[in-house]
């Protein structure tokens, strides 16, 4: 079974939908990145609240995002964490998000 995911666009940021894994993160990387740098925001949301799996390369993703809004010089926070990251997180020892 293929997995799928998809960002949809929201007045503070955006809201990521379905699987956070090996699979679907290559086409949201790039998809998240435009996104980002397109926002006329200080702020960036990133509502988690419909992604239903994640995986080590999901959390590498939004360690991804969470570097591509420094870089662009906006603020990120993370809404809705699945709880299958919060465990990848502390087992990395990551609180970033």
């Amino acid at each position: 079974m293929q997995s799928q995911s998809a960002i949809k666009h929201t007045e503070q940021g955006f809201r990521v939908s379905g699987d956070l894994v090996f699979l679907t993160v290559s086409a949201l990387i790039e998809n998240g990145k435009k996104r980002i740098s397109q926002l006329d925001l200080d702020i960036i949301q990133i509502n988690l609240d419909s992604v239903e799996r994640v995986d080590s390369a999901g959390v590498a993703l939004l360690l991804g995002w969470k570097r591509d809004c420094l870089a662009a010089q906006k603020s990120c926070y993370f809404q809705n964490i699945p709880q299958q990251a919060k465990v990848l997180l502390e087992t990395y020892k990551l609180s970033m998000l």
